[in-house]
């Protein structure tokens, strides 16, 4: 098995090793998703500010007109506020929504 491991990461198949932690033992108890729409000549630097940010997990560049979508977890609805992504110059609008409940989650691919 360690040999597989090995060859698969010089390959460059395996890019990295991590740990998932559980959120909730940490005190991260909200978990968001956003669709954010951004005037197309500012798409680059509203992503950059919003890569920066340490509550941001995840962050993708989705079709349609300048959307950026991205996935936070926060200790609670407070720090999440919303109203902090309007300020920044070029978001036209966002969407903002809370999980319930997950069913599956998965990073990466299962070999």
């Amino acid at each position: 098995m360690q040999m597989r491991i090995n060859n698969l990461t010089e390959k460059g198949v395996i890019e990295k090793f991590t740990t998932v932690i559980n959120p909730i033992k940490i005190g991260i108890h909200v978990s968001a998703f956003f669709s954010v729409e951004v005037e197309p000549k500012y798409l680059e630097t509203v992503a950059e500010q919003l890569a920066n940010e340490h509550s941001v997990t995840s962050f993708y560049h989705m079709t349609g007109p300048s959307k950026l979508h991205m996935h936070g977890i926060f200790a609670d609805n407070q720090e999440m506020e919303v109203e902090k992504l309007y300020p920044l110059q070029g978001v036209v609008s966002v969407d903002c929504q809370t999980l319930i409940k997950r069913y599956k989650s998965r990073m990466g691919m299962k070999l």
